[in-house]
């Protein structure tokens, strides 16, 4: 008997009974969610909905996997700072560096270099002046960038130079050093308190070791670090008060959120000697450059073209210290006040306590000047360049 058949089809249906009712309850259930999506779709948006879901999911997966990745990124970050202070000789290689780079650029009186990259095997200066810089005619430098040169270690220069190169982070395998030396006046670490606080301990710890180089004098905020040469505030301004007015051998003060008298006091003192250098953690009104610092331990100057990760500074600095027993404790750079690393939650909480504060400041500070503002050349090229800018602030 043919299933084709009305006899037939009906002992069909009736032998499979419960198949039809289920292949029938999935079509009409396959109907209701086409006239379901096609409401939604017009209503609310299908792709918006499942944009906003793929961002959810993905938002969710690096909210899980950050402290894995920020653990993964310390750990690199103070290995590659570490691996970078324990060649021959780290100093040497910045500084000349720097050196050869300045040399490069004797027929450009309006250039210097500012910031510099160290790598495993190249090394990265950045210049300001002109936009582009001009390019290199001396060996090994090659052009890097609008306003970069870039060169195969090793580096050679004399070192006579006015540097005084520090590390601010790390950015890949290579760390990113600053020449305070080219910084007008004052220099503001602020931002995250915690962090920023980690930040100027690291640059203080590298300028009492001598890691990259020393002032001729250098002035320590016992607010900074726990250290046999720190002093309070007042008595490190006393010493610069009785000073007589004119420039002197460099001289760098440390401090920590000077109060407001401080803070005049300090301009002051910045304004009559072009060779003292003050760098606070916290905002400083009047402060040319400016390191901003996450809660995480980003450290960020766009003015500078500064973004490097800090948060792995002081711990790169501390295995460098600890396998280098030639430096004298007498000046060794201490422990830093806060001691141990606080916990994730209270970083968040000083951070969200920050915010409110930064608003108030950035709502009085300056207009952010560009790169070539910001910079001060080396005392040998003031005098040629002094017809193309006012002295000491560039």
């Amino acid at each position: 008997m043919s299933v084709l058949s009305p006899h037939g089809l009906g002992q069909f249906l009736s032998d499979h009974r419960q198949t039809v009712l289920v292949v029938l309850s999935v079509i009409e259930l396959l109907i209701l969610l086409a006239v379901f999506a096609r409401w939604y779709d017009r209503r609310y948006g299908l792709r918006r909905t499942a944009r906003r879901i793929k961002r959810a999911f993905v938002d969710a997966w690096r909210d899980l996997t950050a402290p894995v990745v920020r653990s993964v990124r310390f750990r690199r970050g103070a290995k590659v700072i570490a691996a970078r202070l324990a060649e021959p000789d780290p100093s040497a290689a910045v500084r000349e560096a720097l050196d050869s780079a300045r040399s490069a650029l004797a027929g450009s009186p309006g250039t210097w270099p500012f910031q510099l990259r160290l790598g495993p095997k190249a090394v990265t200066v950045t210049l300001a002046g002109p936009d582009p810089a001009p390019a290199p005619d001396v060996a090994p430098w090659q052009p890097a960038g609008d306003n970069g040169w870039i060169a195969a270690r090793p580096v050679y220069g004399d070192r006579d130079g006015d540097q005084l190169p520090v590390a601010v982070g790390v950015a890949g395998d290579e760390v990113v050093l600053l020449d305070l030396a080219r910084s007008p006046g004052m220099i503001s670490v602020h931002g995250a308190t915690a962090p920023a606080d980690r930040l100027v301990a690291a640059l203080a710890a590298q300028l009492t070791a001598g890691l990259f180089g020393a002032p001729a004098t250098l002035l320590l905020h016992d607010a900074v670090l726990d250290s046999p040469v720190a002093r309070p505030l007042r008595e490190l301004t006393r010493v610069l008060e009785q000073r007589p007015a004119g420039r002197h051998p460099r001289t760098v003060l440390i401090c920590s959120r000077p109060g407001e008298s401080d803070v005049a006091l300090l301009a002051a003192l910045t304004a009559r000697d072009p060779g003292l250098l003050v760098l606070a953690a916290g905002y400083l009104p009047g402060s040319r450059w400016r390191l901003r610092v996450s809660s995480q331990g980003r450290v960020v100057a766009p003015e500078l073209g500064v973004d490097a990760d800090g948060a792995p500074l002081w711990r790169g600095i501390e295995r460098a210290l600890a396998a280098a027993p030639a430096i004298d404790p007498a000046r060794g750079p201490g422990r830093p006040v806060w001691a141990q690393e606080e916990a994730q939650e209270e970083a968040q909480e000083e951070a969200q306590e920050e915010a409110p504060r930064e608003a108030r400041e950035g709502s009085s500070e300056e207009p952010a000047p560009g790169v070539d503002d910001l910079i001060e050349p080396a005392p040998a090229d003031a005098a040629s360049s002094s017809s193309s800018r006012s002295s000491g602030d560039r």
